[in-house]
């Protein structure tokens, strides 16, 4: 998943909301679980959501299915994910979802069964649901207010207008003092910013950081709702200015690979947002800078994945100072920090404990006994 959860194509249907007397819900919510979640309700049972403003249509899992009474209808809808992978994926009604008191009543979502998601046991709350309201999310309090009415927005806030395409929301952004580019705001993708190979700015930016030598390179592999994609290069670096609302943001972490495209993930807000008003009604956002310093976390140089009861090396960073050089992707290990792959219950045991892992080192033992010590990333 490292980068990119999901992102959905279009919304299908208009629903009905309803609150009494439009109040301002306040609910608290929480990023330590990779994506922004907080609580809410599907048909009376209590559900965690992980907040995706990058996806057309709300995604639901077996576990929560089953949990919660949502109807699996027949046919499905065809979906593109983060690694834009198309795939058709079965229809559920639900037939009430609600956040603090606003309801949306026979929600038509899609299911399936992505890993982290169904892992964590996460419903996707999509635009089909976000759109609906507005949300203002602070991210210094750990709070999102919710109302039908729109938020006034304070003194030092940026306006920011966006433009909805699939039912996704862009807005221009600039690097390095080059023209516009559209950015899709990704609150599913648990990254900063990444960048589309293909756009000649960021063509140009990556570059001038190679010739800096200030670029660390990837053999990863990404995980959308519809798997895991195939290993491919990625390239990060400090993107020395990042443009937008009017404010500029300095040396902001960014990836490029070649199934991508432009998006701001959670982290980006995470780290360099104070608040965050999404008016749907007026079809304005508003954002607040952080004043805080940016506290950024390296990846590890190589990641693992559990499968068939073996642990497999994931992805891993191909540069020359890599502490995973001697490590290959689809190897098999012994152990990660002495545990074997027999001390975790299954897949979803492992994949949470290697998402939630944040040691700056990992132990790594090879099957012939070589031991390793992985560190983290340089972050420039």
């Amino acid at each position: 998943m490292h980068k990119s959860i999901a992102s959905l194509c279009c919304l299908w249907f208009v629903f009905v909301a309803t609150a009494q007397n439009n109040p301002v819900d306040t609910i608290p919510f929480t990023v330590n679980n990779v994506l922004l979640v907080f609580k809410g309700a599907i048909n009376g049972v209590e559900t965690e959501f992980a907040f995706d403003t990058g996806a057309g249509l709300t995604v639901t899992n077996s576990t929560t299915n089953t949990m919660c009474g949502i109807q699996v209808k027949g046919g499905g809808k065809s979906v593109r994910d983060a690694n834009q992978t198309i795939n058709r994926l079965q229809s559920v009604v639900i037939e009430d979802i609600a956040v603090g008191s606003y309801h949306v009543r026979k929600l038509k979502a899609v299911t399936t069964d992505m890993p982290y998601l169904y892992c964590a046991n996460l419903v996707l709350l999509g635009q089909d649901f976000i759109k609906q309201f507005n949300w203002k999310i602070d991210f210094e309090k750990q709070y999102i207010y919710l109302s039908q009415k729109p938020f006034a927005a304070d003194e030092t806030a940026k306006l920011w207008q966006p433009v909805f395409k699939g039912n996704r929301p862009f807005v221009p952004v600039s690097l390095n003092g080059s023209a516009p580019i559209g950015c899709l705001i990704d609150f599913g993708f648990n990254g900063t910013l990444d960048l589309l190979l293909t756009n000649p700015a960021a063509q140009q930016l990556l570059a001038t950081k190679q010739q800096q030598k200030a670029v660390n390179q990837y053999a990863r592999v990404n995980m959308g709702l519809n798997g895991y994609s195939a290993a491919e290069p990625e390239s990060d670096f400090l993107t020395d200015t990042l443009n937008l609302a009017g404010t500029p943001f300095t040396n902001v972490l960014t990836s490029i690979r070649p199934a991508n495209e432009t998006k701001l993930g959670v982290q980006f807000f995470k780290n360099y947002v104070r608040c965050f008003v999404l008016n749907h009604t007026e079809n304005k956002y508003y954002l607040t800078p952080s004043q805080q310093p940016v506290v950024r976390t390296a990846p590890l140089d190589a990641r693992f994945t559990y499968k068939n009861g073996r642990i497999l090396v994931l992805d891993k960073n191909t540069g020359d100072a890599s502490t995973a050089a001697a490590l290959e992707t689809g190897e098999e290990v012994k152990r990660i920090n002495k545990l074997s792959a027999a001390d975790f219950k299954n897949e979803c045991d492992f994949l949470l404990w290697m998402y939630h892992y944040k040691g700056q080192e990992l132990q790594v033992e090879k099957m012939n006994g070589t031991q390793l010590i992985l560190k983290r990333s340089s972050v420039f």
